[in-house]
């Protein structure tokens, strides 16, 4: 378990290649030992979800979709692997690619809440995906940023919304 705490100091001090390093260590230990993974499945599901997390922060999409195509049957790495997907589709400028990507994002979240049903972000995240998706096909053309479906700006001559909180 050494590679894990030196992966979480080192993920702690923001030194993020370094936990990734540690991360894959111990993730190779684990799959080297096939009965430490049934022994200690939270710990190898966490060293799995720890490195996706991280990569998702450090806006290394495709290593984290990679990492993430070796667990589909886990709900951390689809859920992360949607996060990723639905990052992409915002990237992106052209309607046709936007819906593609988050049609991708929408099937991945809805695979992680088949997998682990309560889980609150994931259902938030796939219904927010889901309503994206629907306003940017009923729009002829989509916004600058794709996120303005969701919080169109106010009309002119219109009080602003009041803060909610």
């Amino acid at each position: 378990m050494r590679p894990v705490i030196q992966a979480e100091r080192a993920a702690k001090n923001l030194q993020f290649e370094q936990a990734l390093e540690y991360y894959a260590k111990a993730e190779s230990r684990f799959n080297r030992f096939e009965s430490a993974k049934q022994l200690f499945p939270d710990a190898y599901q966490a060293v799995v979800t720890n490195q996706l997390r991280i990569l998702y922060r450090m806006d290394e999409l495709d290593r984290l979709l990679e990492i993430a195509a070796t667990h589909t049957e886990t709900a951390p790495a689809r859920f992360w692997s949607g996060a990723a997907l639905f990052a992409k589709a915002v990237a992106q400028t052209e309607k046709e690619a936007q819906v593609a990507w988050l049609g991708r994002a929408r099937e991945e979240f809805r695979n992680a809440l088949e997998l682990v049903p309560n889980d609150w972000d994931t259902k938030y995240n796939y219904e927010l995906t889901e309503k994206l998706l629907a306003e940017l096909r009923d729009k002829p053309s989509p916004p600058e940023q794709i996120l303005e479906l969701l919080r169109p700006k106010p009309k002119e001559g219109e009080p602003p919304s009041k803060p909610v909180g």
